[in-house]
C-alpha cells in the first residue's frame, strides 16, 4: 500500500487516499506507523490494513522499567522485545496460533510488523544485472523497475531514491550501462 493522495477536508479532518502497489503480500506489509513527538512524548497510530483494519494508538514505554511518563505502570508480561503500550484500539483481538493479544494496556506485537530493510550494493547490482538480462516486450526494463524488484518498497519511495540520486527512473537498464563483474 502507498499513499496516493491526502485531502483537507476541513480544519481537524484529513483523508488519506491509500492504494495497492504491485508486488506486495501478506499481513506484515500492511500495517502504517504514524509516529507523533518524540523521545519521552512519543506516540504511534498504527493503522492496520489487513482484514477487518484497526486503529491503534500506542504510546512508547522504556523497556528497562516498562513505564512511561505518560503511563503507569504496565500489567504483567515480558516486554522486553517491545516497547510500544495500547492505550487504545478500535478492535480488540487475540491470536492463539502466534500467541499475540492485541488489547490494551499489553505491548503492540511489533515482531509481527516487517523492519525496514537496507539494500546493499551487491544486492543492488545483481538486480540491475538480472534487469538487463530479462528485458521486457517493450525493450529494457527501467530502472525504477529494476530497483524496486531489490527493495522491499513502494514504488514512489523507489522513484524517490533514484531521482535523489540524479537519475532517470524511465532510463533503461543497458548491459553496456553496468560495471564489469570484476570491479565488484
Amino acid at each position: 500500500m502507498r499513499v496516493a493522495n491526502v485531502y483537507d477536508i476541513n480544519a481537524k479532518t484529513y483523508l488519506i487516499k491509500l492504494s495497492r502497489s504491485g508486488g506486495e503480500t501478506g499481513e506484515s506489509q500492511k500495517v502504517v506507523d504514524f509516529t507523533f513527538g518524540s523521545g519521552d512524548a512519543a506516540y504511534h497510530l498504527i493503522l492496520e490494513l489487513y482484514s477487518s483494519g484497526n486503529v491503534i494508538l500506542t504510546v512508547e514505554t522504556d523497556r528497562r522499567t516498562r513505564v512511561s511518563p505518560n503511563v503507569l505502570a504496565l500489567g504483567p508480561g515480558n516486554y522486553a522485545d517491545c516497547n510500544y503500550n495500547i492505550l487504545t484500539l478500535l478492535r480488540s483481538y487475540k491470536d492463539e496460533t502466534k500467541g499475540v493479544a492485541t488489547m490494551a494496556n499489553h505491548p503492540y506485537p511489533i515482531e509481527g510488523v516487517k523492519e525496514p530493510t537496507t539494500c546493499d550494493r551487491a544486492t543492488l547490482e545483481a538486480a540491475l544485472r538480472a534487469a538487463a538480462a530479462e528485458p521486457t516486450e517493450k525493450g529494457p526494463k527501467t530502472l525504477k523497475q529494476a530497483v524496486g524488484s531489490a527493495l522491499a518498497y513502494g514504488p514512489s519511495i523507489v522513484e524517490h531514491c533514484i531521482l535523489s540520486a540524479g537519475l532517470k527512473p524511465s532510463a533503461g537498464v543497458e548491459p553496456s550501462l553496468l560495471p564489469p563483474q570484476s570491479d565488484l
